[in-house]
Order: structure tokens, then sequence, then C-alpha cells
């Protein structure tokens, strides 16, 4: 460009600044030669050191993790796509490996986000001392983490480095003096001939990952591919859920509760049920955590909340009982993240005019361990609108008497695990009366669910349980066949049962 008259040209230069400190420098060279009061070529020289540092120092924010320096996602899927470019012309495979810490959220809690941050700096060192100083451990935001594995020649050589990383985690991290344990679950994807490029085997590694997670902390799993396919039927159950919700393709079943002194019915449980027009019965442990993984779960609940509500409130009417009937509806640990289930439940009993008394709000024992003020204050806001709190599948989880004095509880519901434990000889109904004796020392009526037989109903009796759900006394049913079974007072096995007694 500077050979032409008037021509200008750019260079950038790295020099030694006379000072001994080396500089970058912008050399603008420009062609005078014709001009006749120059002749000649013109020279200007500019530090350009700290525009450049500038640069680069964006340069490295905008493909670095500000945290932990690791790479970023962009970063990391940009050296992705090169290994996979590379392989196309070479033997060696690749690896991506998904990590996802377990058990991260409990410190953040506990401590604080800066001790949170302060063990993300140093899971990041970690996975860095123990991969090849070829691969490149990156972090994708919050506690996930990933390694590009290159060279990787056979499966062995990938899963030796994923021992490697969740062995390293394995060892006590020391944040604030504190002693701190954390595990890691890894999906493992390779590039093989179905991955068209670095989204899919990066989507790859995270479905494997989730598949790890589900399968309990600190291990990993491998891609296969009915892992997408899972994925594809789950997202086209989702839309079907919704569309289910939008359209009313929803429905109840009412399974009744029966006082066991006097075998009257006391109640029903409300229970959600979906018949899906291609695959027929979805059953509930299958929709109701798509729900909430999906946010769902709150439309769901409300649904529920009003069309048990006002079933119940007719079969007040109808049944005319001196004693109010009782509604057990659950509500899941994800509806009590939002605050707006207090408004739900008061628009339910509000719109239906069922007395407020005779709603039980059932929730399991993983609520009591979330001893966050948030659940803790919309639980309280739930008791001041009348209705009665349970807990449901007592015993099962890891809760304490601490737990029972700080939450507003009325009900224990016992496992149906400890009832079905119950023999005819009594030898063992021990977990199940500790249930019955812990409430009744703490003032709580105690319900045993999974009552299917004579001999489970009578010890269940002679022990002091207050009331029992189960196939003995019922089966779930819909609202019409509820509605008939509370005019007649009392089903075919509860009367069978008294007279046997």
């Amino acid at each position: 460009v500077a050979e032409r008259p008037y021509g200008v040209l750019e260079l950038e230069l790295p020099l030694r600044h006379r000072d001994g400190h080396r500089c970058t420098v912008q050399l603008t060279v420009t062609n005078l030669l014709d001009n006749p009061a120059v002749g000649g070529l013109v020279l200007n020289t500019r530090d350009i050191s700290e525009r450049r540092q500038l640069e680069d120092q964006l340069s490295h924010q905008a493909f670095h993790d500000n945290l932990t320096a690791l790479a970023n996602r962009a970063l990391f899927k940009d050296r992705v796509e090169h290994a996979l470019a590379r392989t196309k012309r070479q033997t060696p495979s690749v690896a991506v490996l998904f990590l996802d810490l377990d058990g991260f959220k409990e410190v953040n809690d506990s401590l604080g986000h800066a001790a949170g941050d302060r063990l993300l700096i140093q899971v990041g060192q970690r996975l860095v001392s123990c991969v090849r100083p070829s691969d490149t451990v990156a972090r994708f935001g919050g506690d996930e983490f990933a390694v590009l594995v290159e060279d990787a020649s056979d499966e062995i050589d990938v899963t030796q480095v994923a021992d490697r990383v969740l062995e390293g985690l394995r060892r006590p991290f020391l944040v604030n003096g504190r002693e701190l344990h954390v595990r890691g679950s890894m999906g493992i994807a390779r590039m093989d001939s179905d991955v068209e490029g670095a989204d899919q085997l990066l989507r790859n590694a995270d479905l494997a990952m989730y598949r790890a997670k589900a399968a309990g902390q600190g291990g990993y799993e491998r891609y296969d591919p009915g892992m997408h396919t899972e994925l594809v039927q789950r997202v086209q159950l989702e839309a079907d859920l919704r569309k289910a919700l939008d359209e009313g393709g929803l429905f109840l079943h009412y399974q009744p509760t029966i006082d066991l002194t006097s075998s009257q019915i006391t109640g029903a449980e409300a229970l959600a049920r979906w018949d899906h027009p291609v695959r027929g019965e979805v059953p509930p442990t299958e929709f109701i955590p798509l729900a909430e993984a999906s946010g769902l779960i709150r439309p769901l609940g409300a649904w529920v909340l009003r069309e048990a509500c006002r079933q119940a409130a007719e079969w007040q009417r109808v049944a005319r009982r001196d004693k109010p009937l009782t509604l057990n509806i659950n509500l899941s640990g994800r509806q009590l993240q939002f605050p707006e289930v207090v408004e739900d439940v008061a628009r339910a009993l509000r719109d239906s005019g069922l007395p407020p008394e005779s709603l039980v709000l059932e929730m399991t024992e993983s609520v009591l361990m979330d001893d966050s003020e948030t659940v803790l204050d919309i639980l309280r806001q739930l008791k001041q609108l009348g209705p009665r709190l349970a807990i449901d599948d007592f015993g099962t989880g890891y809760s304490s008497l601490s737990y029972l004095h700080r939450f507003p509880v009325d009900i224990l519901k016992i496992d149906r695990s400890f009832v079905e434990r119950l023999a005819r000889n009594f030898d063992n109904a021990e977990l199940a009366w500790t249930v019955v004796r812990l409430g009744q020392s703490l003032q709580l009526q105690t319900v045993a669910e999974g009552v299917e037989d004579s001999s489970q109903f009578l010890a269940l009796r002679r022990m002091g349980c207050d009331i029992g759900q189960g196939y003995y006394f019922g089966r779930p049913m819909d609202g019409e066949a509820m509605e008939r079974l509370l005019s007649d007072e009392l089903t075919a096995a509860a009367q069978t049962a008294a007279t046997t007694d």
C-alpha cells in the first residue's frame, strides 16, 4: 500500500522501551515520495500498549469465567468445534464431560455466597489438576463445569479421566477454616458418527449428567441415544400436560378416610388423574414430577384445589353430617416455593364455600427439611386461613422433633411401608406404634395409609391410630361414586371389620 503515492501502511510492532520494559507501538508509514515538499516516507509512531492490554483484557473476559478464570461456555464450544474438525483428519476421538456439584446449594445457604465462590474457585483448580495439560476445563456458570478430553483413543481413556475427577472431588475442601465435602454428578459424551457438531455433543453430555444426578450422588453416566429419545418424549408429554390443563383433560378421584374407632367415613383424599388420549392413563408418579420440573405444578395445584373444594362442599350439603367431612389435598414442596399458593387456597375456599376447617393440606417430610423462612412463612399464612396441615409419608425422611415443633403441623400420616409390616401377631408393629405414640404425645392426629386387610385395621385400632385409609376401606373413585358411598355412611369393608372386632 505504501508503495503507491500517498499510500498508508499501518503496522503493530513489539519494541523494547529504553527503560527496558516491552511495549506495543503502532507504526504508520505514509508515502510522500511524490510530494515535492517532502520527497520521502513519513513515519509516525504511537505507543498503544495500554489499548492493547485493555483489548486483551476484554477478550479474556469474553472467553473466560470471571470467578475461576477458567474457559467459559463460548470458548469451550469453540475449542470443541476445533477438536471435532481435527478428528475428521485423525483417528483419536473427542469426549466432553459435564459436571454438576452435589450439595453446593447447602454450602451457599449455610455459609453464604462468598464461601460458595471460594469453593467454586478451589473446585476449578482441583479439576485442572486432575486432567492433562492438553484438556480444557470450563465453568458454565453456577456449579456446572465441563472438561474437553482430546485425543481420547478409547472409552478407557475417558473413564479414567472421569474417575480422576470424581476421586479428586472426594478430598475435602478448606473454606474459611472449615472442611467442606462436595460430590459431583458427571455425564460423558463421545464424538461418534451420529454426532453432527459441538452443540449436539454438549447436549449429549448434559443429558448424561442429568441421568447421573438422578441415579445418585458422586457417579457418572455415559450418553446413549435412548436418553435423547426420553427427552423428546418428555417434551411432548409436557406439551400434552399443558394442553390437558387448558382443555380440561384432567380429573380427580377420591379415596375415603375412615375413623378407626367408629368405622365411619371421615372424608376423602383428592387424587389427580390424567387419561392421555394416546397413552391412556398416565400415573401421577410420572406427570406430577413433570409438572414440578416444568413449572406447571402451580396451575395444576390451583385446579385441584378449586375442583376438589367444589366437590367437597357439595358432599357437605348432601351428607348432612353433624361432624363436617374432611378433604385432604396434597401440596408439593415446589408449590410451597410460590407465595401465590396462599391465594390459591383462599380463593378455592371462598369460591366453593367449603368450611376452612374441613380442608387438610398434606406435604411430605422433605418440606420440613427445607427449613427456610419463606416456606415457614407460607405455612403460617396457610394455617391462618383455617385448614389443618398434615405430614405425608411420615417416618421415611429425616425429620426430627425440632422440625415438628417449628412447623404448624396438625396431622401425621404413617407411611404405608410401616402399615405393610403389621402382622396378625402384632410383632412388626413397632414402627407404626412409634409414630402413633409420637402423635399422641404431641397432640397430633395420626392417619395410617395403605390399610389393605382386617389384621392391619385391627392392629392400628388397638394401638390408638385415629384414621385409616387404603383399599380395605375403598379404592380411589370418582366424585359420584364417593357421593353414593357417603349416602350409605359406611363402606362394606368397615362394616365387616366392626362385626369381627
